[in-house]
């Protein structure tokens, strides 16, 4: 006899004919023959295995979206739970708030796209993922703030995910006793205060709809320091920390099952990071401090930030950082071979 539970599963799977004339042919055959097995394993009453495990959960970006190719093998889409989700990407035309905002799309969500100064970048974006809409904002200004969010929530009916990624690393290396006030402060406001705002404006959404999850991006120069940026460090230390722990406590006023994440991310390949990044001498001294050797790409973090997001990976998971740095202990891990 078949539970309700796996009937719905069925009908979920086989009314999808748009989607199935679109896949590919091999996609179609597999779908087919899991999903026969499925029905008669169930029939059969053997519980060995589930008929959403078998047919991978009938769940539609099965079919929309394209399996990856990585090192010759193939890589499924794990069910995230996110499919038609309405989502916020800040600072979605730098390097990882676009590998955001594929991501987020890649799961069937609904995407707005922010930019401040890289509208090209944000409209090249857009038509990459069907036409997402973009939206101009500077954060660190509180009426642009309320305005994004306005028109953001106009887009999509709501929101349910906030992505802040939007930041700003001061390029040149300046110790303490010659950091002008006013990087200092420009730093602080281009850091903390766009990453207040945005979080403030998206509660104010939560506290309207009653659910959310919020994930703040913060950077290892917030958990180690950095030396030449502390400007930099203090202000992602602090969203990281004091932040974080206080508004993974907060959001539960208003949404019992309301959760804010971090991810922080080491050296990444990003037009923030790209000059830096172009000299062997300074990706040899960051990557000394990792067990991987290497710079990350925006998509590895990208990745951790749609898990966080998802309340069917990490529901059970708020007030969390995620280091994604290949290791980096804020020490030298790997000997000078130069």
């Amino acid at each position: 006899m078949l539970r309700p539970r796996d009937l719905q599963r069925i009908v979920d799977a086989v009314s999808m004919p748009e989607q199935l004339l679109e896949a590919p042919g091999e996609q179609i055959e597999l779908f087919t023959r899991q999903l026969v097995i499925g029905i008669e394993r169930v029939e059969d009453r053997k519980p060995d295995l589930e008929l959403g495990e078998v047919i991978l959960g009938s769940h539609p970006p099965f079919f929309g979206r394209a399996r990856r190719e990585h090192d010759g093998g193939s890589l499924w889409p794990v069910e995230t739970g996110l499919r038609g989700k309405r989502v916020l990407v800040t600072g979605a035309s730098g390097g990882i708030g676009s590998a955001c905002a594929r991501e987020f799309f890649a799961e069937g969500c609904r995407v707005v796209l922010h930019y401040h100064e890289g509208r090209e970048r944000a409209e090249a974006l857009s038509q990459e993922l069907g036409g997402a809409p973009i939206l101009g904002a500077d954060l660190r200004r509180e009426s642009d703030v309320d305005e994004l969010f306005g028109r953001a929530v106009g887009e999509l009916g709501g929101l349910d995910v906030c992505a802040a990624v939007a930041g700003k690393w001061p390029e040149e290396d300046l110790p303490l006793w010659k950091l002008p006030l006013e990087r200092w402060e420009e730093t602080l406001r281009g850091n903390l205060t766009v990453t207040y705002l945005t979080a403030r404006a998206f509660l104010r959404e939560v506290e309207r709809t009653g659910h959310g999850s919020l994930v703040l991006i913060g950077s290892t120069a917030g958990l180690f320091g950095e030396a030449g940026h502390a400007d930099y460090a203090a202000a992602k230390s602090a969203v990281v920390h004091g932040l974080l722990l206080s508004l993974k406590n907060e959001i539960v006023r208003i949404a019992p099952l309301g959760r804010v994440n971090a991810v922080c991310p080491g050296w990444t390949e990003s037009p923030m990071t790209r000059t830096s990044l172009t000299d062997p001498e300074v990706v040899r001294r960051a990557t000394r401090t990792m067990a991987l050797q290497k710079v990350a790409q925006p998509e590895d973090v990208a990745r951790q930030v749609v898990v966080l997001a998802s309340d069917e990976l990490s529901g059970h998971v708020t007030g969390q950082v995620v280091t994604v740095a290949g290791g980096m202990e804020g020490r030298v891990v790997h000997g000078d071979t130069g």
